[in-house]
């Protein structure tokens, strides 16, 4: 073939001949010039609108990384040029365009005073301009090569969101995993995630549910992103960026939501400033307690986040934050499969053991944050933070079927265990914009300190006795006070880490960037197994350029690299302790791009990822492993958001990709796994969701969410089916009180949504729903 789903060049090919529409090119004056603050420092994400005569919006777009802007107004004539930015005051230009020129204005916005009013330039509420998280800097999105997903709190309220699950659906090629019914766990572009969830750029990798009602967006990168984050993130990460107290004025929500299965939950938001504007503080807190369809189900969540800022000069800010989260609830594994299917038998059905099964985790977080100006072009921060997570849990789920005497019997496993991790991160960076060469530069370097501790006890020797498949009478399993796993991890991390976003000849833009890691990891085994011990040391690149033929479309290419260290996930074994890491590359080409007449920003991104040196089964020695596997995706993506009709928000997007093990000895349930799919990666899927407003303050809401049929694991035994399903919303909105309800899979259809394993099967809920009330003051 000449061209294929993994040819970059014809990506590339493909991408340039949709990149230029006629809209993007057409005959009209160039506007271009700067923002910056009172210190001459970029103003970067500006908002910036041209006008005519009459009020009628011709143009608008947001300053760039450098603080640039380039607008085209339609033709010869008087305009209004304004500048936005929250938390500074708006400036206007009159501007007289010339039939023949072009016309270069530069702007400087001022702090905006406490008791001004920001003014937004209207844009879909699910539209989110830049990303913290792909550069750490507020940088554009449509000035990075490579792409990036952001779910806002305008679409998760809407969504009525509760776990970072629900979130998820919204991003493309992000798959979600059962996670044993202990844990958020995702896959992105067909690699597990399990080790690379972050909080404000910090890594959070413990295993357990996160909250929600502290967050103020959540943002997914696609591909490796060790150039900033050091190890790990082969199809990705996901950041959640947290709500800050605010200078500004009094903030505040209280939400209650009432829903199917007992749902009952409540959050409460408020913060102000104090103390002459030199304080400001935030509380939020948050409980939930909720059954299920799922027999024997509980959920019982308490959550509290208070915050502190000071601002000792102007130049200074201090950000001190804490969290603490509790939750206990039944850790549901699921269905089994039978014959390459997911059983048949009712959706609520459990085979655990109700009595006992639990498990419960708690989360307590503390962070400090420093931030100072040292002149109007460079700046300091300094970040530190300290997880510390406990779990408690006792587990008892499905493990395969047999038949007894003509009947079905479905087999169980048990195990209990406790896990203690403490995550300690200190990060100093400093930050730049300066020109050299006549180029423009905004540099960052860093470095980051870690230690990471994580104690386990786990039980893996009970039994479980064989229960009927329909009807199953749920006997207590034989427990074991016998530890099959006693171990404690240490892990300390050292990185140096460089970036640049150079601007040059106003329509390219380069990053680059590097990262070197030391990583040294240890554990050491109560049991009398041998102390395991190794230090990895890994350069992470990245390397991407961006052209922007007008400021409304900006065509990139970029390549990335990551590792993944034996003890990546802390743990180590003694078949892979001597083995270094396995490295994940991605190779990526795409357009960027804004549709003026509808308002729509639009991403269309082609990648291949490819992780070698995976550890395989020697096939000579089956205790040992061979550091020789590979595995690639080849995908395709494409996302849209933006207000195409007044009153009327979308937000969507569609992925293609083909997942496969390229190399591998391993073999499972009698399978060679080379050549083989891999598991719960779907080759296509997609995501909508839009709102609508009518008269009266009222709005409707409608969304869907489907995908192919997808394997439950790599040996591709077992086949989960495709499904869509439809959701829906009515909303009233006033000033400062919101009603709405939200229902999930309105048409009642059956469907298996993920699985860990042949035998953790969790089918998809019924139709269900939920009220929200919600005050904001």
């Amino acid at each position: 073939m000449l061209c294929s789903i993994g040819s970059l060049r014809c990506a590339i090919l493909a991408l340039l001949s949709l990149a230029l529409p006629p809209w993007a090119v057409a005959q009209t004056l160039d506007l271009h010039g700067s923002v910056t603050d009172k210190n001459g420092a970029a103003v970067v994400g500006a908002q910036v609108r041209l006008t005519d005569k009459q009020g009628r919006g011709v143009a608008e777009t947001e300053t760039d990384s450098a603080g640039e802007f380039r607008l085209q107004a339609p033709a010869a004539g008087e305009y209004l040029l304004r500048v936005t930015k929250p938390g500074m005051a708006e400036t206007t230009r009159n501007l007289r365009l010339p039939d023949e020129a072009a016309q270069t204005v530069n702007l400087t916005l001022e702090p905006r005073p406490l008791a001004g009013e920001v003014t937004v330039v209207a844009n879909s509420e699910y539209v989110s301009v830049e990303s913290e998280t792909v550069a750490k800097l507020p940088i554009p999105t449509r000035d990075l090569p490579q792409a990036v997903e952001i779910v806002n709190r305008q679409l998760m309220e809407s969504q009525a969101v509760r776990s970072m699950q629900d979130a998820l659906y919204n991003v493309t090629s992000v798959v979600v995993a059962q996670g044993e019914g202990r844990r958020d766990q995702f896959l992105i572009r067909g690699f597990n995630a399990l080790g690379d969830q972050f909080i404000d750029g910090i890594r959070d990798d413990a295993p357990y549910y996160r909250e929600l009602a502290n967050v103020e967006r959540i943002e997914v990168v696609k591909g490796p992103a060790a150039v900033l984050y050091g190890r790990g993130s082969s199809g990705g990460l996901i950041n959640r960026v947290t709500k800050r107290p605010s200078f500004e004025g009094a903030v505040g929500n209280a939400d209650l939501i009432f829903g199917s299965y007992g749902l009952k939950r409540g959050v409460i938001d408020v913060g102000r400033p104090l103390i002459s504007d030199k304080f400001a503080f935030r509380l939020i807190g948050a409980g939930e307690e909720t059954g299920s369809f799922r027999h024997y189900f509980f959920l019982r969540r308490g959550f509290i986040a208070p915050s502190l800022a000071w601002r000792p000069t102007s130049d200074t800010d201090v950000l001190m934050q804490v969290e603490y989260l509790q939750d206990h609830r039944l850790p549901d594994r699921g269905l089994p499969s039978y014959r390459g299917r997911p059983v048949d038998v009712p959706v609520g059905t459990y085979y655990g053991y109700p009595d006992k099964d639990s498990i419960t985790n708690r989360a307590f977080s503390q962070a400090i944050k420093i931030d100072h100006k040292i002149d109007g072009a460079w700046s300091v921060r300094n970040v530190f933070r300290h997880i510390g997570y406990a779990t408690d849990f006792y587990n008892t789920g499905p493990n395969g079927i047999s038949v007894v005497n003509g009947q079905l019997r479905v087999l169980r496993f048990q195990y209990s265990g406790s896990s203690r991790q403490d995550n300690y991160f200190n990060q100093t960076e400093a930050t730049g914009s300066f020109r050299l060469f006549d180029w423009q530069h905004l540099a960052l370097v860093g470095i980051e300190l870690g230690a990471q501790d994580r104690a386990s006890t786990i039980y893996r020797n009970s039994t479980a006795s064989s229960v009927a498949l329909i009807d199953p009478v749920l006997t207590s399993p034989i427990t074991s006070n016998r530890p099959t796993t006693n171990n404690d991890f240490d892990g300390r991390v050292l990185g140096l880490y460089a970036q640049d976003m150079i601007t040059f000849a106003r329509q390219w833009k380069l990053l680059a960037g590097a990262r070197f890691d030391r990583f040294n990891q240890k554990l050491v085994d109560f049991l009398g197994g041998p102390t395991l011990q190794r230090i990895d040391r890994e350069w992470s690149p990245r390397v991407g350029l961006v052209y922007q033929p007008t400021q409304l479309v900006s065509l990139y290419v970029s390549f990335t690299r990551s590792f993944q260290p034996s003890g990546e996930n802390l743990s180590l074994a003694t078949n892979n302790a001597e083995i270094g890491p396995e490295t994940t590359r991605n190779y990526e080409a795409g357009v960027k791009a804004t549709i003026v007449p509808w308002r729509l920003n639009t991403t269309l991104a082609v990648f291949r990822l490819e992780r070698d040196n995976i550890k395989t089964t020697d096939p000579q020695n089956p205790t040992r492993l061979l550091p020789i596997g590979k595995q690639r995706t080849d995908g395709l993506e494409t996302t849209f958001a933006g207000t195409p009709l007044r009153g009327l928000d979308l937000f969507g997007g569609f992925s293609l990709q083909s997942a496969r093990i390229v190399r591998s000895t391993s073999v499972s349930a009698g399978v060679p796994l080379q050549g083989r799919r891999a598991g719960l990666i779907p080759q296509a899927m997609g995501n909508l969701w839009m709102t609508y407003a009518l008269p009266k303050n009222f709005a409707i809401g409608f969304g869907a969410y489907g995908r192919s049929k997808v394997f439950t694991s790599a040996n591709n035994l077992v086949t989960l089916p495709g499904f869509i399903r439809f959701d829906a919303g009515l909303f009233w909105r006033r000033e400062h009180y919101e009603a709405g309800i939200n229902l999930r899979n309105i048409t009642n259809r059956r469907y298996y949504e993920t699985s860990n394993g042949d035998n953790g099967i969790l089918p998809g809920a019924p139709i269900n729903g939920s009220f929200t009330l919600r005050y904001r003051w």
